[in-house]
């Protein structure tokens, strides 16, 4: 059954540690299926959380393709616009589709009805990231954080934002709270390694907000 904030949108979906986002990918231009979007479409309105669950199949189910998925995920936005999880369900489907632009523009529209919704600044931030737009991408990741997404691979994406934006200091800081947060945190741990190796030139002594 739906959430009960299910329209200001929510960031209940972690249990510890953020769900891991979407790996990016191309676009297949796959042909949509009609009658299946508009079945999808009516079931994503009842339950957003049902698109992440269309991406991620863990019963070998037959699935969608992609295109279906996200056509679907539109439609049920078109009949929901002000259900802040739909916005931020699909933009999951459009950053696995590899549509760069289409996952920020639905981040943002969760975010426009619910500035408080971490997981949306999350995903929003990594969406920047991808489109090498780094001071947006660390905008993001501090509100989300300020918002209360304390968890390691928060931080650790913010580490990567500081070596990418050549602050070294920074990196380092971000990473060490991400191994406190969770110490077997593998990623964590080798950038920290390799920020203590000096393998990032340019740093300097800002740490993250």
């Amino acid at each position: 059954m739906s959430s009960p904030n299910q329209q200001a949108g929510s960031s209940a979906l972690r249990d510890g540690e953020k769900v891991p986002s979407p790996a990016i990918r191309a676009d297949s231009h796959e042909t949509v299926d009609a009658v299946q979007a508009a079945r999808l479409a009516r079931s994503f309105v009842r339950e957003p959380e049902l698109i992440r669950a269309c991406l991620e199949p863990g019963n070998g189910a037959p699935v969608p393709n992609l295109e279906t998925i996200l056509a679907a995920a539109k439609q049920a936005i078109l009949e929901r616009p002000h259900y802040a999880d739909l916005h931020y369900f699909a933009a999951e489907a459009a950053l696995r589709h590899g549509d760069l632009g289409d996952a920020r523009r639905l981040a943002d529209g969760a975010l426009t009805l619910n500035p408080q919704y971490r997981d949306a600044l999350v995903l929003a931030g990594r969406v920047a990231l991808a489109q090498e737009e780094l001071d947006d991408a660390v905008r993001y990741v501090r509100r989300a954080l300020h918002c209360g997404a304390d968890y390691a691979d928060v931080h650790v994406l913010l580490g990567d934002l500081s070596r990418a934006r050549g602050q070294a200091a920074g990196a380092q800081a971000a990473y060490q709270r991400a191994l406190s947060l969770n110490g077997s945190l593998r990623a964590a741990r080798l950038a920290l390694e390799s920020v203590r190796a000096g393998r990032q030139d340019g740093g300097s002594d800002e740490l993250p907000a």
